[in-house]
């Protein structure tokens, strides 16, 4: 045997020289023999493992937060309290205005009217602003106009203008439409003194009527009421 059972070792077996027994003979005379070299096993070189280089994980940059601008909040408006608008006045009138009648128009002498008709009168003073009114008389059986006006210029502001019909002797309605719902007297600064008055066969359904909003009437009048 070279070697049995040989099992402990570290990195190798060998270089390990096998073969016939070496030469035993005499040394010749006057030689030196050589001593038989051993040679020096050559170890493998250990390979060293090579590991694979650890990486350091690249961890994502951290962005810096862009903070967001806050937004100002916008606060509802406040609903400011609608004033009435006020009305510019309007250029001189070129009409001479009238004086405020007096309490008294009864004592004028009604339309005269014949058979069994009876008059009716209607005095309308504007304020500042008549294009707001327009105004109707009709009958309450069947609803025929007998007397109505409207489409009053600006410039008759301050007037007085009478309406004198005779009518059959029966059962009427008046109504009277303020456009702007402010009636005909001191509600604001350059209003005006308008005025309305009503009268049937000589006796006043209403007199020197000024304030009120977007309408009088409907209103009923006549002899049998």
């Amino acid at each position: 045997p070279v070697f049995e059972n040989k099992s402990e070792f570290t990195f190798s077996i060998g270089p390990l020289q096998f073969g016939p027994p070496l030469s035993t003979s005499p040394p010749t005379a006057g030689l030196t023999p050589s001593p038989v070299l051993t040679p020096i096993p050559t170890l493998t070189p250990t390979k060293l493992p090579t590991r694979e280089p650890t990486k350091y994980p690249t961890r994502p940059p951290t962005l810096t937060p862009t903070t967001s601008p806050t937004e100002s909040h916008s606060l509802a408006p406040s609903n400011s309290p609608t004033l009435e608008p006020t009305k510019a006045p309007t250029s001189a009138p070129t009409k001479t205005p009238t004086l405020t009648p007096t309490s008294s128009p009864t004592k004028e002498q009604p339309l005269e009217c014949s058979g069994d008709l009876a008059p009716v009168k209607f005095i309308f003073i504007t304020d500042n602003f008549p294009e707001d009114i327009s105004w109707k008389i009709t009958r309450k059986d069947n609803e025929a106009v007998v007397m109505e006006d409207y489409g009053y210029l600006q410039n008759e502001n301050e007037t007085e203008f009478d309406y004198e019909h005779c009518v059959e002797d029966t059962s009427y309605v008046f109504e009277l439409i303020d456009a702007w719902g402010d009636g005909l007297c001191c509600k604001f600064p350059n209003h005006g003194e308008g005025s309305v008055s009503l009268y049937y066969n000589g006796k006043p359904v209403f007199e020197n009527k000024s304030e009120f909003t977007f309408s009088i009437g409907p209103l009923q009048f006549g002899p049998q009421l």
